[in-house]
């Protein structure tokens, strides 16, 4: 009987003859196995839709039931706690999804088999065949499992031995090879031997040609497409485009589940030739074609779970977490980094690697980015502002490498567009400023104050002068100048380096906040209007180290940062470099005309000071790593002098690294940071969205 008239519909109440069957082991073993699949593949979807979906959608259940302890990182779940009840409930989804894929290649090889013996029968007669007898089929997909688990197990102890992954993939490989023909006991219908036994004893008729066609029918469309699939993930943009290749992967293992059936059903029907023909599942025939049921069936798993991870719609997963794809001038430094909202919520990163670059987030989670060039190299630390347009305005000291070591202060526009220069004079002129000098800009609401720290023109050196430069505007057409004070100069080499913090207060005045390295002294100079024409200006010292300590804080890394509380009481937040801590500073006033009270936090710790934000009630909200297990974490103040604390795990970091920290419109904490969530990953820049406000999971 030829191949065609073997597989057409028509006949189906034919068996195949002596001759096509031996066309299965032959130069047409790929072309019947396909064929077949391709005739009967309604049925055997159907199979696989009634086995392998149900378990499918339990997994992706248990995903979505446990959103509270997963981050969504670079579209791929992540747990980030465990427990025992938890770690039984992935291990029995696991094992339901085992032996559902089982499940499916027993009852879908029985339907091929059923099929060449001329004796077709329906998909759920074939799947019901094998849960009447469960005792049985568990047994099998029990040794199958120990099978593959001890390969895994040769695989580890060979890779810790030679020292080469490459080599135990390879004898790994090769040991897989031989165990194909024991997966043809999920075609033997339980008799008086076990199916295992049955199965061996058929493949060692020729155990090396059924090792071999199996693993390449296997290999050339269910595998090619699945390595397609994957490779898709590649092609497509972080995140999105990895949560939707693997919803699309999720629903090709079933779709392609039916090639993997015949292949099993033809390679038995093919060695039991010489055998008289077993019975079959069902003595009567199908009665009814298979609809397209199978194929909506197949879709769901991947659907529900692309939703999940590319959309979170249910604010189930506590943490989104998306990795900065900027290319970077020095990929294995990080500098600093700092985070700004735009009036719309979509955040605005900038990274420093050797070279400012900001990135402009398409969503809030940052799942879309683009990334511009500042088009110049600037010393020192500069903290950027958002502007009202959603622009954001970057002011930077521009050094021109000379034997002058001059350096002139000047704005950027940056959008996703692009970044341009403010035209022009430069804002102010530093000679012999490089490593000497600070900026810092706010937006305001009649248009931006920018403080500025550069070396004192006469005094060689010795001392520095504060200046703050308002305008009404991004171009800063018409710029206004205040020195508003004085501190030591001293060179600035620290990895992170910003000793001067501007904010403006509801009433749109201007504070300044900076820090002498020398004297360590903490100065804030407040505007008594937003003109600022009588600053008033108030020093302290927050640091505890004694005298003459002084090692860390003229060398370590430095971080200044401040916000205006509803009230208009400035908070601050500075790191003491001799100690490693950090220290959160309540102003009494608006003025800050007191010293202000103090609190130590040693929970958290970043390379210089941790990120900060206030909750709508001005209490500060602080972000770092956790001092302990070196987690992203969240800390709140839970009244307004920071008594009461609560710390928010979030995803592990696996390094320590600069940080920062802003709370949207949304009241949705987002916070840049350097590390990796996996122990063996190359460290990036991330971007985390809390899903609850403030990162307070209830």
């Amino acid at each position: 009987m030829s191949l065609e008239s073997s597989t057409s519909p028509r006949s189906r109440s034919e068996a195949w003859s002596q001759e096509t069957l031996a066309q299965v082991w032959g130069g047409r073993n790929l072309e019947i196995v396909y064929g077949t699949a391709g005739r009967l593949y309604r049925p055997l979807l159907a199979v696989c839709a009634m086995t392998v979906v149900p378990a499918l959608m339990a997994a992706a259940a248990v995903v979505v039931a446990l959103g509270d302890r997963i981050a969504i990182v670079n579209g791929t779940p992540l747990l980030l706690t465990s427990s025992p009840r938890v770690l039984w409930t992935y291990a029995g989804a696991l094992l339901i999804m085992i032996a559902a894929g089982l499940a499916c290649s027993a009852a879908g090889s029985r339907l091929v088999v059923d099929h060449i013996g001329g004796r077709p029968s329906s998909p759920a007669r074939a799947v019901l065949a094998v849960l009447r007898r469960p005792h049985a089929f568990l047994l099998l997909a029990a040794e199958l499992t120990l099978a593959a688990g001890a390969l895994f197990v040769l695989f580890v102890v060979v890779a810790e031995l030679l020292e080469s992954i490459v080599l135990a993939l390879i004898l790994a490989a090769v040991a897989g090879l031989f165990t194909l023909p024991a997966l043809l006991a999920l075609t033997v219908s339980p008799g008086r031997l076990p199916p295992l036994r049955t199965a061996l004893r058929l493949a060692a008729r020729d155990y090396t040609g059924t090792a071999w066609r199996v693993a390449l029918a296997y290999l050339v469309i269910p595998g090619l497409a699945q390595a397609a699939l994957y490779g898709l993930r590649f092609l497509l943009p972080v995140p999105t485009g990895v949560a939707i290749a693997d919803a699309v992967r999720m629903t090709a293992a079933v779709l392609l589940a039916p090639f993997q059936a015949a292949t099993l059903g033809c390679c038995y029907a093919y060695l039991r030739r010489w055998d008289t023909p077993e019975p079959t599942t069902t003595g009567e025939p199908a009665r009814r074609r298979t609809g397209s049921w199978p194929v909506v069936a197949a879709l769901l798993p991947g659907l529900l779970y692309g939703v999940f991870v590319a959309a979170n719609p249910l604010g189930r997963a506590e943490v989104v977490d998306n990795e900065l794809i900027a290319k970077e001038l020095y990929p294995g430094q990080s500098i600093s980094a700092q985070i700004v909202t735009g009036s719309g919520g979509r955040p605005v990163v900038i990274t420093d690697r050797g070279t400012l670059k900001p990135v402009f987030c398409g969503d809030g989670a940052c799942a879309r980015q683009a990334a511009v060039p500042l088009g110049a190299y600037l010393d020192g630390q500069s903290v950027a502002t958002s502007m009202p347009d959603d622009s954001v305005l970057i002011p930077g000291w521009v050094y021109e490498p000379s034997p002058s070591d001059d350096v002139e202060l000047h704005l950027f526009s940056c959008r996703p567009g692009g970044c341009a220069r403010r035209p022009g004079s430069p804002l102010r002129l530093a000679r012999k400023g490089w490593l000497h000098v600070n900026v810092a800009a706010a937006a305001t609401p009649d248009g931006v104050a920018i403080a500025s720290i550069a070396p004192e023109p006469g005094s060689d050196g010795a001392f520095a002068r504060v200046e703050l430069t308002l305008c009404r505007d991004a171009s800063c057409a018409a710029p206004r100048t205040v020195t508003v004070g004085r501190l030591r100069d001293r060179v600035a080499v620290s990895v992170d380096n910003r000793t001067i913090a501007v904010a403006v207060s509801l009433d749109g005045r201007p504070v300044i906040a900076f820090v002498d390295r020398v004297s360590r002294e903490t100065t804030v100079v407040s505007c008594d209007s937003p003109a600022c024409p009588h600053p008033r200006t108030h020093a302290f010292t927050a640091s505890e180290s004694p005298e003459p300590v002084l090692w860390g804080w003229l060398t370590g890394s430095l971080r200044i940062q401040m916000a205006i509380g509803p009230d208009g009481r400035p908070v601050i937040v500075e790191n003491d470099p001799e100690r490693e801590v950090t220290k959160i500073l309540f102003c009494p006033d608006p003025a800050c005309s007191r010293p202000p009270r103090s609190v130590t936090v040693s929970e958290i710790a970043t390379r210089s000071s941790p990120g900060l934000a206030l909750d709508a009630a001005g209490r500060p909200i602080l972000a770092g790593y956790d001092t302990e297990d070196l987690r992203v974490t969240v800390l709140a103040c839970e009244d307004t002098g920071c008594a009461r604390r609560r710390l928010t795990h979030l995803v592990p970091a696996n390094a320590f690294g600069p940080l920062d920290l802003v709370v949207g419109p949304d009241r949705r904490p987002r916070i840049v940071w350097y590390g990796t969530p996996d122990r063996g990953g190359t460290p990036a820049y991330h971007v985390l969205t809390c899903a609850d406000p403030y990162c307070l999971k209830s």
